[in-house]
């Protein structure tokens, strides 16, 4: 038809060519501004106030409590701390978490003022202090490795980081890794065999997080799994980035969208599906007899059969959402935070 009514003007061959693919881009560009507007923008409204948030410097090591934090396209960074810059590896270079070695759980990492030295404290051991700057300048090679079936590279730490968690966890061989821009390259959770398709093209982790760069939980939820335990809990047993007061339980898992203060903007990606990772007493190192707070969970925190996400998962219930970045900014304890459904 378009064609029809341009041949009928008298153009050139060439002038005919030039109308259709104008008209093609103006049908093209009114498809996308369709497009937009028909997809609703999300209605945000309060829900509580931001009152926790953590940053994990080493993965699976003890975790660090602060007032507030850059969220940034290299990760939830604060004061000197970036979030899950740092991994162990084990003597055949796989990612080693509180899943395989629990004692990971006491181990203390610490960020000098000036960011340049990592230092490690644990029960038993004289303080190691690791320099990042002479780490990066030196030919310690940059190991590869899978963190969630995602490829991972990490720049060794050397030889004295190695001597110190071998003889920590009474394992040879056993290597502390970082991840340096322009040495080791990012990951796309969108490869993700299972639960790539839950992510944006954009998406994208500069350290060593599971897949979703945050871990968002309600403390309603903590509250709630306490009601059901002989023996509470805390947050450490969960490693979340941020925590919600204010909101009812397990409301996390409804908000599909979230903005905290006026700036930082939230997409959630999939529940957090958990493990004998949180059974860890984090005073002691080791794994607690009774199976808690897994135990419980897996009582009245399953998905849904119905669920698309619940055969990805299996027996892991959920405790907590998984969230990708919109919007980059700062954010800080008693920012109130905001959800759409």
């Amino acid at each position: 038809m378009l064609l029809s009514q341009v041949e009928s003007l008298g153009l050139t061959t060439t002038h005919q060519r030039l109308v259709i693919a104008g008209a093609v881009g103006l049908a093209a560009t009114a498809g996308v501004v369709w497009w937009f507007r028909r997809t609703p923008k999300p209605v945000f409204k309060p829900v509580g106030k931001l009152s926790e948030i953590w940053i994990h410097p080493i993965k699976s090591c003890r975790g660090h409590q602060v007032s507030s934090a850059e969220c940034t396209p290299a990760g939830l960074y604060s004061n000197g701390l970036y979030d899950r810059y740092f991994m162990v590896l084990s003597d055949a270079n796989r990612s080693i978490s509180q899943r395989q070695e629990p004692s990971l759980a006491l181990i203390q990492p610490r960020i000098s003022e000036d960011g340049e030295c990592l230092s490690l404290d644990a029960p038993g051991m004289e303080p190691l202090s690791i320099s990042l700057s002479d780490t990066a300048k030196s030919d310690n090679p940059v190991r590869a490795f899978r963190v969630w079936g995602v490829d991972a590279e990490g720049l060794d730490c050397g030889q004295e980081a190695e001597t110190w968690l071998s003889t920590y966890l009474k394992k040879p061989n056993h290597k502390l890794v970082y991840y340096k821009e322009g040495r080791t390259k990012l990951r796309k959770p969108t490869v993700h065999s299972m639960w790539g398709k839950k992510f944006a093209s954009k998406d994208e982790l500069r350290g060593y997080q599971d897949l979703a760069p945050l871990l968002v939980v309600t403390q309603a939820s903590l509250d709630d799994l306490n009601s059901h335990l002989e023996k509470p809990i805390t947050m450490r047993n969960f490693r979340p980035n941020l925590v919600v007061s204010g909101a009812n339980a397990f409301d996390e898992d409804l908000w599909k969208h979230i903005r905290i203060g006026d700036t930082v903007t939230l997409r959630r990606t999939h529940g957090c599906g958990r493990c004998k990772l949180t059974t860890v007493d984090n005073e002691t190192g080791m794994y607690r007899s009774d199976g808690e707070p897994l135990t419980t969970l897996r009582k009245y925190r399953m998905l849904d059969k119905s669920d698309p996400d619940s055969k990805t998962l299996g027996v892991a219930p959920i405790f907590g959402s998984n969230v990708a970045y919109d919007v980059f900014g700062t954010v800080q304890v008693g920012d109130t935070v905001y959800a759409a459904v």
